[in-house]
């Protein structure tokens, strides 16, 4: 349904556009909600960001940059632009900006849908108090994952009630897409008809616990790891890279803009994390078909079933995940068949479409609509 038909607007609200998962939801939310009647425009209260340079066609961004504490100012901001643009629901993504956008709420009335991208296991009792005063203020608090969900209900103390199961959802097609260029992207990659390729994709930081990653493949003969992202812990990653004697074993190929093509060159996704809510870098390649050798952290287990689309492990575990990531290569043929129930399960329950039909339900319900 057009959106000019609907009138309905939303004002995606983020932090920044920096390059992340987080992030990469609230693109494919602009690119997607028009399909489903919802005008789509974005706020980033912190900046711009990578991603802010290809929004599309059509997708309106304002630039907005937050002072140190809290804000007045670009709380009464964010209430005019909410009037100029005449946006009928504020969506929100996470708590900075779900605080702001509560706070706005209160000067124009205009409704909030918030997202919790994750779960708030480490939260202080002050957080939390927060977030429980901040969802009593919106219309609907959206969880991406199970995970997150039983911590908001359990931990943070929303009500049930109040709280909606939305997975995360990627453009399905164009990953499908890229598997044509698989060969000549091995090429491009130094990789023969018989090299074996694991890759990961995310920030270089912390929680991605990629030493484990590396210290998984010091454990395997013969495959190469390609690292897409980058972060603050590069340097010492390299460090620990260094001390394995992995050397050309792994490649840190930095950001990147062409994903999925790296994703279609490799035979296997390998996720490390400490924490994580949906993946989208693991959405993604699981709809690559590539098979999944993962922690089992957060979302994770909603997304890789053991024995059906991939392999799970401990985290902080080098030894399991090695062995995880060893049984997927030495078996080609199983690898082939989780890669596939893998894609087929991406788009049937993780798709683009799934994700935004799901957001346009809350918004409208939100206004009374639905």
């Amino acid at each position: 349904m057009p959106a000019e038909k609907t009138g309905l607007k939303v004002l995606q609200v983020v932090w920044s556009l920096e390059v992340g998962g987080m992030e990469q939801v609230v693109v494919h939310l602009l690119r997607g909600l028009p399909a489903q009647g919802c005008a789509a425009e974005v706020v980033t209260l912190g900046g711009a960001g990578g991603l802010a340079k290809d929004l599309g066609p059509g997708v309106r961004h304002w630039e907005m940059q937050k002072s140190a504490g809290l804000d007045l100012k670009l709380a009464r901001g964010l209430a005019r632009l909410v009037r100029t643009t005449g946006a009928d629901v504020l969506h929100a993504h996470n708590t900075v900006s779900q605080l702001y956008a509560v706070m706005a709420s209160l000067i124009t009335r205009c409704p909030v849908v918030v997202t919790l991208h994750g779960a708030n296991y480490q939260g202080s009792a002050r957080h939390r108090r927060l977030r429980r005063i901040l969802a009593a203020r919106c219309a609907a608090t959206a969880c991406v994952s199970q995970d997150a969900f039983k911590a908001a209900r359990d931990l943070d103390r929303i009500p049930a009630s109040r709280l909606h199961l939305v997975y995360n959802g990627i453009d399905v097609h164009a990953m499908a897409d890229a598997r044509s260029e698989r060969e000549s992207v091995r090429a491009e990659l130094g990789l023969g008809q018989d090299g074996q390729a694991i890759i990961s994709v995310g920030r270089l930081s912390a929680e991605k616990d990629y030493a484990t990653l590396l210290r998984a493949l010091a454990q395997l003969q013969g495959p190469r790891l390609f690292l897409v992202g980058h972060g603050p812990a590069r340097q010492g990653l390299e460090q620990v890279a260094r001390e394995l004697g992995l050397g050309e074993r792994v490649a840190f190929l930095g950001e990147r803009s062409d994903v999925p093509r790296l994703l279609a060159a490799c035979d296997l996704f390998a996720l490390s994390s400490l924490t994580e809510g949906i993946s989208m870098a693991l959405l993604e390649a699981m709809a690559c078909g590539l098979p999944v050798a993962a922690t089992a952290v957060g979302g994770t287990p909603e997304l890789v079933i053991p024995e059906e689309t991939g392999l799970l492990a401990p985290p902080s575990d080098p030894a399991a995940l090695a062995q995880a990531m060893g049984a997927l290569l030495s078996d080609p043929e199983r690898g082939r068949v989780y890669g596939q129930a893998g894609a087929q399960r991406v788009a049937t329950q993780f798709s683009q479409e799934a994700m935004c039909s799901a957001y346009a339900d809350l918004y409208r319900k939100s206004l009374g609509l639905a």
